[in-house]
């Protein structure tokens, strides 16, 4: 079995090996994407975890093994116009709700006028974080009680 070198750009700290069959593997199903060797790995890697955070390893096992099938149906969520938000916000501003809600909230977000694509996280106690939301969560890019 032979094994190839993969550097996966600046991404990876050190080079991984892989069997050669994988990185031919990927560079056959890569080109049909216009990805490279390493990017389609790499698209493997966070489809792994991806469907890892929904389905676990005996399921997988299962799937793999022809022993379950997977049935997947599409998700039907009912659309909100925009005047339906701007109505209720309205509705909520002329009842006195709002304000309770904005003020009582224990993190407010705002735009970082210094570093324009971020967001300045503010807690209760006047702490600061520069950073922007990712799949929902609010990830930092500088520790606490930096001004952006």
């Amino acid at each position: 079995m032979t094994h190839a070198r993969l550097h996966l750009m600046a991404k990876a700290s050190s080079p991984v090996r892989l069997q050669s069959e994988l990185m031919e593997s990927a560079a056959r199903a890569g080109a049909l994407h216009h990805r490279s060797a390493a990017e389609q790995i790499e698209y493997w890697a966070d489809l792994g975890r991806r469907v890892a955070r929904v389905l676990d390893p005996d399921t997988l096992l299962d799937l793999a093994a022809g022993a379950v099938r997977l049935h997947l149906e599409p998700v039907v969520t009912p659309s909100v116009s925009p005047e339906q938000v701007f109505a209720a916000v309205d509705a909520d501003r002329a009842s006195g709700i709002l304000v309770g809600a904005v003020t009582t909230a224990p993190l407010r977000y705002q735009v970082a006028t210094g570093s324009p694509g971020y967001l300045e996280q503010i807690a209760a106690d006047g702490t600061r974080m520069l950073g922007s939301f990712q799949d929902g969560v609010f990830t930092p890019l500088n520790t606490p009680d930096t001004k952006a």
